[in-house]
């Protein structure tokens, strides 16, 4: 039986009052080694107990890469198991949305870009508008369409690549 040194995770999810806009959701299960955020597309189902596939991916990824815990803000807040239009958000959920992004990439040590070929442009755009300070990073390496794979890319953990690929240049 293995046991880990560790033993409590810290877990937090931060939604809108009507519950359809995830801002932030987070696992800490330690207080050194870096901490890393993913940016993705649009939140599911997951909450502070919740799992789902997306957010059981970032945590291997992170144990993987020996962080000390994760994050994650997504590009557009609305919960859905789905893509989402942007037109769906309004201006005051938006700038939550936007204050999220910017708080996490000011504590994160690793910014992980993992929104997939349909959001790339959308992501360019808000890491531009919200002057986002680099380095990037991302799972594995761009992609011919142009964008960063997203972690449903990686459900095979044999596949699991070693360490987060840092991104030279702009996103």
């Amino acid at each position: 039986m293995a046991v880990h040194a560790f033993s409590n995770t810290r877990s937090e999810a931060h939604f809108s009052s009507c519950g359809n806009f995830r801002f932030w959701l987070c696992r800490e299960w330690g207080v050194k080694n870096p901490f890393g955020v993913f940016l993705l597309s649009n939140p599911s189902y997951a909450d502070a107990l919740r799992l789902d596939t997306t957010t059981m991916i970032c945590s291997n990824l992170a144990v993987l890469w020996g962080w000390r815990g994760f994050g994650i803000v997504n590009i557009i807040p609305a919960v859905s198991t789905a893509p989402i239009n942007s037109a769906t958000v309004t201006s005051t959920i938006g700038a939550e949305n936007d204050e999220w992004i910017i708080k996490s990439r000011s504590f994160s040590d690793v910014f992980v870009l993992a929104v997939g070929n349909d959001r790339h442009v959308e992501m360019q755009s808000a890491i531009k508008r919200l002057k986002l300070p680099g380095p990037f990073h991302s799972i594995d390496k761009k992609n011919a369409e142009g964008g960063y794979p997203h972690p449903s890319s990686f459900k095979d953990r044999g596949k699991y690549p070693q360490t987060p690929n840092m991104i030279s240049g702009s996103p």
